[in-house]
């Protein structure tokens, strides 16, 4: 089952958001702050998507974005009463991969967080423990990647991206480099 963490100060907000989610078939973890939110992350593998409110209180939901985008591999979705064109912008350019507005329509959101979570169901994910492309070679238990049979000093960041690239031959992909905050 997949889990969704809803972060936002508004508790009536929370549980609605957490209704529709159930609704969906999905887990609902939910925190009014973002100050917790790596402890959560670290804490919760199975995380597969975010809700996340701008204006929160101590850190805004931006530079929790931020911070999440910096150190794991989650999909947020911004959920906020901000509804400016700069604020939409600023939310999708820090990574986020879906902008709603509040107030919102429940059947509107079960449908997008529905849509997110089927099109990372079809994302590929390699069960194999070696791959192998040419004079590449990835060790996926080991997070060791070769080339001409010399380990590459990777970081985390670069290492998935190689797993993912060489786990999908043939298919177009986006990648989105994220710069300054």
């Amino acid at each position: 089952m997949y889990k969704i963490l809803i972060i936002d100060d508004d508790q009536d907000i929370c549980d609605i958001v957490k209704m529709n989610v159930e609704f969906e078939g999905y887990e609902a973890i939910v925190l009014n702050e973002g100050s917790k939110v790596t402890e959560i992350l670290n804490s919760n593998k199975d995380i597969a998507l975010i809700v996340l409110d701008i204006m929160l209180p101590g850190e805004s939901g931006l530079e929790i974005l931020y911070k999440i985008k910096s150190n794991f591999n989650i999909p947020v979705f911004m959920l906020t009463a901000l509804s400016s064109d700069i604020d939409k912008i600023k939310g999708l350019r820090g990574g986020a991969v879906d902008y709603i507005t509040k107030p919102f329509n429940n059947e509107e959101l079960r449908a997008r967080i529905s849509s997110m979570i089927k099109q990372m169901k079809r994302i590929p994910v390699t069960t194999e423990k070696i791959i192998t492309k040419d004079e590449v070679v990835v060790d996926c238990n080991n997070k060791n990647v070769t080339y001409f049979n010399k380990q590459l000093k990777l970081t985390s960041t670069e290492y998935k991206i190689i797993e993912f690239l060489i786990a999908n031959p043939g298919r177009i992909l986006m990648l989105v480099y994220k710069y300054g905050h």
